[in-house]
């Protein structure tokens, strides 16, 4: 009787932490639309989940998320150099709150892309990194595309070289519609090379329906629409 009694009370120790471990792991799971498969992400962990699922390969690069919630704070960076966002993020109109905050390179919400298409989105808080660091998109890869988003974060480099919206346009062409930047960035003491919608290189830089109307301190040389821009239109600053 003893055995029988150790052997249950075994198997319901078992049963308990088997429920626990799947409570645990489901409770912060991300969620699917299960109409058109994006990724749903209405919390700071679900940020967190996405990103780190880009980042490691088990979510795909070129999969899509939406906003479902306001006020986000996130401090996790979407994209590697290895795994390159290359999906459409929808922020619903939303807004995040970065709180982003490293020494490294191309700091950013979206730290690398390769073909992504990021919109409806407004980014506040703040950004902190070294050299091409931006308040949207780090490193830019391929053609991409950035509509009705607005950056009123403030935007620190320790570095050489900062932007507004992509901190470095490796390669890339970008398109952006109806942006506007109204937000802050601060050079280093010895000045930093600085372009509001592209901070350095780019091969196809348009700009639609734009404007630039942020402050500035320590950037030297300035480039208020960007660096290497091409095609503008209806755009001021």
């Amino acid at each position: 009787m003893k055995f029988i009694t150790k052997l249950k009370n075994n198997l319901a120790r078992a049963v308990m932490t088997l429920l626990l471990a799947v409570l645990t792991t489901t409770a912060w799971a991300i969620q699917k639309d299960p109409d058109d498969g994006y990724y749903l992400i209405s919390s700071a962990q679900d940020w967190q989940d996405f990103a780190t699922g880009i980042s490691d390969g088990t979510i795909a690069t070129n999969a899509n998320a939406r906003l479902t919630a306001d006020n986000i704070t996130v401090s996790t960076m979407i994209g590697t150099s290895s795994n390159k966002y290359a999906g459409t993020f929808d922020g619903n109109n939303f807004v995040i709150i970065s709180a982003i905050n490293t020494t490294g390179s191309y700091v950013a919400p979206y730290s690398y892309v390769n073909g992504a298409t990021i919109q409806n989105l407004t980014i506040s808080g703040s950004v902190n990194g070294g050299i091409h660091c931006s308040g949207l998109i780090g490193c830019s890869n391929g053609t991409n595309t950035v509509s009705n988003v607005t950056i009123n974060a403030s935007i620190t480099t320790s570095d050489s070289h900062c932007g507004g919206f992509i901190g470095h346009g490796f390669s890339s062409n970008v398109t952006f519609t109806n942006c506007v930047f109204a937000g802050e960035i601060h050079g280093r003491s010895a000045n930093s090379l600085v372009g509001v919608f592209n901070g350095w290189s780019g091969y196809n830089v348009s700009l639609n329906n734009c404007l630039e109307k942020g402050t500035y301190t320590n950037c030297n040389p300035f480039y208020p629409l960007g660096y290497g821009i091409g095609n503008v239109t209806n755009t001021y600053y």
